[in-house]
């Protein structure tokens, strides 16, 4: 006899059910898996759903890559146009990050950003600046964030400003929509390098 259709419905489900947990899991560490030594190169970097390809500041003929950016080191990747408020206001928070790195060179970390301002490196020469807001990182230009169409950046979904923490090899650690005042407790917490426990002291 052929079990009614409803016990083999409900069988289905709780397959599912219990399916899903580890689909979840094997998501959630496929995005965050450190990268082997053996993994990381510019070809693998170069087939990241991530990988782009910019003309470099200040009209040079060299273009600026993905895995130049990632290659040797993790990396901060800061999406943002001179015309968002909110924008502006991080760049405040990305000069904090940018001169702490400057300090902890154990965190192996680079800050970088692409501005998106429709005039290119014209319209951000001509925005208004002060010495606090100035920033004090890298900026690479892609005017109407033309090379960021790529699902996995969601620039249109998920607005601006974005941020893009990423570990060495361009694996995708924390990803920061919208303003942030904690970008450097993210930084620390990624990248500064795990203290060992201390040991115990044995008794004498």
């Amino acid at each position: 006899m052929k079990p009614p259709l409803s016990r083999l419905a409900a069988l289905f489900c709780a397959a599912v059910l219990l399916a899903m947990p580890l689909a979840a899991l094997a998501e959630e560490s496929t995005a965050a898996a450190p990268a082997s030594e053996q993994a990381i190169s510019r070809e693998a970097i170069a087939r990241s759903p991530f990988s782009f390809e910019l003309p470099s500041r200040h009209g040079n003929e060299d273009k600026v890559e993905f895995a130049d950016l990632v290659l040797d080191t993790n990396a901060v990747i800061f999406l943002w146009t001179t015309d968002c408020p909110l924008c502006k206001l991080e760049v405040r928070h990305m000069n904090r990050l940018a001169a702490w790195v400057k300090e902890h060179p154990e965190a192996n970390l680079c800050v970088y950003s692409v501005n998106f301002d429709s005039l290119g490196e014209r319209g951000f020469e001509k925005a208004k600046w002060d010495e606090v807001m100035l920033p004090q990182f890298s900026v690479f230009y892609d005017p109407g964030a033309r090379h960021f169409k790529e699902e996995a950046w969601k620039v249109e979904e998920n607005g601006l400003p974005l941020t893009f923490f990423f570990a060495r090899g361009g694996f995708p650690v924390r990803i920061i929509k919208g303003f942030s005042a904690d970008l450097l407790t993210v930084a620390q917490k990624e990248f500064l390098p795990k203290k060992a426990p201390a040991k115990p002291e044995s008794a004498e």
